[in-house]
């Protein structure tokens, strides 16, 4: 190899050896594939956060049905069909807090402590209780 301070040092072999050290080595297809894969989940975790903070559930009975949506700022929901009732949130501990369905029947209350949880519903003559869910 010649020196860069040789006299015989061309352009052209100057410019080859400019190009050599620019060129980016080959990289093994998995390594961009695993990069590639890794760049998709950065967001993630925030994406699981937002999954995590509300969750919209819906529970059916013969005459009646009940939709709530569990989040940080409480359980809010509608009874189906749409009318004034009592809803009675049931803890595990057996806990009750009782609040009334307005005349389109949404409620609301507060959040709940952390653990397994029910709805009991009257609409009327009406009854119907959710299923346990965790809150």
């Amino acid at each position: 190899m010649t020196s860069v301070n040789s006299p015989t040092w061309s352009d052209d072999e100057l410019l080859w050896e400019l190009g050599a050290a620019l060129r980016e080595p080959a990289v093994d297809e998995s390594f961009i594939r695993a990069a590639q894969a890794m760049f998709t989940w950065r967001t993630m975790d925030a994406d699981l956060e937002l999954l995590l903070l509300p969750r919209m559930l819906v529970f059916s009975g013969e005459r009646m049905r009940v939709e709530i949506n569990i989040g940080e700022a409480g359980i809010a929901g509608q009874l189906i069909p749409p009318r004034p009732g009592w809803v009675t949130l049931v803890a595990s501990d057996g806990r009750l807090a009782i609040t009334r369905a307005d005349d389109v029947g949404c409620f609301a209350f507060p959040p709940p402590a952390a653990g397994p949880l029910r709805l009991a519903c009257r609409l009327g003559d009406d009854h119907f209780s959710t299923g346990w869910v965790i809150s």
